[in-house]
């Protein structure tokens, strides 16, 4: 047993040294070749994003540009820090730049081979030469920005559970938003609407973001919000009952009308945030003595009832009246 492990370790020290002896030549060879490849120019072809920025703020830009240029460049770096280093998330092209000369209804523009490698140089490593781009030329066409207001309107239906109902209004944060763009685009839009929002059976007070559509996006129109606030208010009813004075109107001078009765009681369903608001004051009950006829009977209506109060009735819904001559 002793003899069998004894000529298992020096297996392995043989081995091992021929592996140590490997690594060595390995890493000796990666020196050699970093020193070499130091001393070397390396090209290469990189596609690099581009933004806009600065564009006139009174202008809309009429011709879509590429969103890449394609750069050659070079420099003595060895390829793999050239992988690392030529690397960038964006170039920037400053519009403020630019000089823009009126043809017609149009301004146009445009920077040249060597304004464009400038702009490019500006952001790169400064190691790094560029030998060409492509596009070589970059062409702006803009034309005057036109604005106007127009009324939001609201694509929603919703219907609630039983036994609930709108504490209050419905309400839009916006009632109408800003356009601008291309003259023709913004004379053909007369309203902004919704995104068609449909909710059911409500039990709760909901508080919605709904996106505008913009009909003409692909169409240089611009929205000053991209989205309203929809706020609808939702609570859980109750009957109430509550009495409320008739007031004569409209009767002639030389006339005195008198009604009997005189009170009405009113019934309505009012949610319990609302119960304790409602007073009789609210309400207007009144005749109107152009009604009287034949009959001896007239009818009451309502013409003043608060807003959070629904599905109201009157009791009677007609009093007997006397005409008095004074």
């Amino acid at each position: 047993m002793k003899r069998f492990i004894r000529i298992t370790l020096l297996k392995f020290r043989k081995n091992a040294n021929k592996i140590y002896g490997f690594i060595v030549c390995i890493l000796f060879s990666i020196v050699i070749w970093l020193s070499i490849n130091q001393s070397d120019t390396y090209t290469r072809i990189i596609k690099c994003p581009f933004k806009l920025i600065n564009l006139p703020s009174d202008k809309i830009l009429l011709n879509d540009q590429d969103t890449f240029l394609t750069l050659k460049v070079s420099n003595k770096r060895s390829g793999i820090f050239n992988f690392f280093h030529t690397e960038k998330s964006h170039i920037f092209i400053d519009l403020n730049e630019i000089t823009l000369i009126k043809t017609g209804k149009y301004y146009e523009g445009r920077f040249n081979n060597s304004e464009i490698i400038d702009f490019v140089s500006k952001q790169l490593d400064p190691d790094y030469k560029i030998e060409s781009v492509f596009p070589s030329v970059l062409n702006f066409k803009f034309v005057d920005e036109v604005h106007k207001k127009v009324p939001v309107k609201v694509d929603l239906l919703f219907d609630l559970e039983k036994q609930y109902q709108l504490s209050g209004p419905v309400k839009c944060n916006l009632d109408s938003v800003e356009i601008k763009g291309i003259k023709e685009n913004v004379e053909a839009i007369k309203y902004i609407k919704t995104e068609p929002k449909i909710l059911s059976k409500l039990s709760q007070s909901q508080n919605l973001k709904i996106a505008l559509i913009n009909p003409l996006k692909n169409y240089k129109l611009f929205l000053s919000s991209k989205e309203v606030n929809i706020t609808i208010p939702v609570d859980k009813f109750t009957e109430a009952k509550i009495r409320v004075p008739v007031e004569v109107t409209n009767c002639d001078k030389d006339f005195i009308l008198k009604i009997f009765p005189d009170e009405v009681f009113v019934t309505y369903f009012v949610t319990l945030r609302n119960y304790n608001k409602v007073k009789p004051e609210m309400f207007r009950a009144i005749v109107n003595c152009t009604e009287i006829n034949d009959s001896r009977m007239i009818k009451i209506t309502l013409s003043q009832k608060p807003e959070f109060v629904n599905n109201i009735k009157i009791k009677p819904e007609k009093v007997e009246y006397i005409q008095i001559k004074k």
